[in-house]
């Protein structure tokens, strides 16, 4: 018998400050997310893993990465 590959739809998760996680399906770009946070950025989880405080916000036209979470935050 062969193996069944089920169709599963990408989707990648933006936590909020407040510890909400929103899941948006891929592709999505960051300013689609941020369209309604006007004051927020993105950060990848992986590079504040790494780099802490100087992890860089992503870029409004960057493709968020299916199966990756992301963190909306204000920055001063």
């Amino acid at each position: 018998m062969g193996n069944i590959i089920l169709g599963r739809k990408k989707s990648t998760k933006v936590m909020k400050i407040d510890g909400q996680t929103m899941k948006f399906k891929t592709p999505v770009y960051a300013n689609e997310v941020l369209k309604n946070y006007p004051s927020m950025v993105l950060l990848e989880s992986e590079e504040v893993k790494h780099f802490g405080v100087r992890a860089k916000p992503l870029e409004p036209q960057q493709e968020l990465k299916p199966k990756r979470l992301y963190f909306l935050v204000e920055l001063p």
